[in-house]
């Protein structure tokens, strides 16, 4: 065998190795990638209790909230923005942020200016509504009292 048949059969297998380990790194980034996105499945549901009449409404992955139809929850009340807030589930956490509404957002009279995680029974307001944030549905949750 002469020399030049021997480097470019180095050559090919050098090749061969690079191609491999970019498939490897590519299948290791989507699976990554794959499994880092929250299955709807696995998303604990959650209620927000209304005060005016008690009643749960089940939250999405992402729920916006506001006096504009297009929202996730609509609120139908002059103190509440067109677009008010969003609660999302991320990173195993229910997470509220308020999105430049007028009369601003509040968690157990905490104003919310920046992401805020909620927890089972705190009491949201958006503007003047007031709601019971809920892990469990049923008849034990009550109406919320404004936080005082």
């Amino acid at each position: 065998m002469n020399s030049a048949l021997l480097l470019f059969i180095l050559r090919l297998f050098l090749a061969l190795i690079l191609y491999v380990f970019l498939v490897l790194a590519f299948l290791t980034l989507w699976k990554d990638i794959r499994g880092a996105a929250v299955e709807p499945s696995s998303i604990p549901q959650a209620w927000l209790v209304l005060s005016e009449n008690g009643e749960p409404v089940a939250l999405q992955p992402e729920t916006t909230i506001g006096r504009a139809a297009d929202n996730s929850l609509h609120l139908k009340d002059e103190t509440v923005s067109a677009y008010h807030a969003r609660l999302s589930y991320q990173h195993g956490q229910w997470i509220l942020e308020d999105a430049g509404s007028r009369n601003g957002t509040h968690v157990n009279g905490l104003t919310v200016d920046r992401a805020f995680v909620i927890a089972d029974g705190d009491i949201l307001e958006f503007g003047s509504v007031l709601v019971t944030f809920s892990m469990q549905k049923g008849l034990h949750m009550e109406r919320p009292h404004s936080p005082g």
